[in-house]
């Protein structure tokens, strides 16, 4: 095994995060401009998209624990996702053809990052070499 692999595995789910949260951008200033001049509103967003770029950062710099919080978090999200799915999957059916690629792309590329970022959770470090 290569010895940079889990460096690039996290370098690629950073990639496919920051993809999916540029997605969430277009999607959310094409579908709210009439209401993104309220400040509640355009507050709320720019801090969510602010601590998902967080993350996404993060995970590229292969910090560990947030590593687990994403996949744990993700994992959680999937498992509600298809618990639910008449109220969560289901209305993709109905709605516009854009809103429906932007909710694909987006959580498609988190589902992606997460099974990317799978093979880094289970890596360790050798112990450093004792002198005796």
């Amino acid at each position: 095994m290569d010895a940079h692999t889990p460096r690039r595995h996290e370098l690629l789910a950073s990639n496919i995060l920051f993809f999916g949260l540029a997605v969430a951008v277009v999607d959310s200033a094409w579908r709210m401009r009439a209401s993104l001049h309220q400040p509640a509103t355009l507050g709320t967003l720019l801090l969510g998209l602010l601590l998902f770029a967080g993350f996404a950062y993060a995970i590229r710099r292969g910090v560990t624990l947030v590593k687990w919080l994403f996949v744990l978090g993700q994992g959680a999200t999937v498992l509600y996702a298809l618990a639910n799915y008449r109220t969560t999957l289901l209305p993709l059916l109905h709605t516009p053809l854009w809103t429906a690629l932007a909710y694909v792309a987006f959580y498609g590329s988190r589902i992606v990052a997460m099974f990317v970022l799978l093979p880094t959770l289970r890596t360790h470090r050798p112990a450093p070499p004792t002198n005796a």
